[in-house]
Formats: structure tokens, sequence, C-alpha cells
């Protein structure tokens, strides 16, 4: 399998925050290389975005999760609530 395709398959498999920690940390390494100041400062702040849209998505990420466990919470208390019931055949 060549290079590109196995990078791509491993960026699969890393969540959108850990995607954008990843692109902020190459933003910071490509500005390290440029002698003007205007192109470097632009590339820092891109880095910082990619760093606030990485804790959006690890916020999101939580807020989803806790959906998926009240989500549950309620559906097991829906079932056990209709265990209660006399059921007629």
């Amino acid at each position: 399998m060549p290079e590109h395709a196995r990078s791509e398959l491993k960026s699969f498999s890393l969540s959108l925050s850990e995607r954008c920690r990843a692109l902020a940390a190459g933003c910071r390494s490509k500005a390290r290389s440029f002698q003007n100041d205007k192109p470097r400062t632009q590339m820092l702040q891109l880095a910082a975005d990619y760093e606030r849209k990485a804790r959006l998505a690890e916020v999101w990420k939580r807020r989803c999760e806790n959906d998926l466990i009240d989500a549950d919470i309620e559906s097991s208390k829906a079932f056990a609530g209709r265990s209660t019931h006399k059921h007629f055949f």
C-alpha cells in the first residue's frame, strides 16, 4: 500500500479533536520556517484556530456522550416501568 494511502487510513482513526490538534502542530511547525513576520503570524493564528476547534470538538463529543447516556437511562426507566404493568395475552 502506498505511504500516502496508509497515512489517510490512519487519519480515519483519529478523532476530530486529534485531527485539529495535528493540523495545529503542523501550522506551528510551518510558521517556524517563515522568515517574514506576516505569514508567520497568520500561520500561528491558523494554529490557534485549529486548537480552538479541537476544544470545541471535545466539548461536543462529551455532550453527545452525555446525551446518549441520558437517553439510555430514560429508555431503561421506560422499559422498567412497562414491566410492572399486567400483561394480557
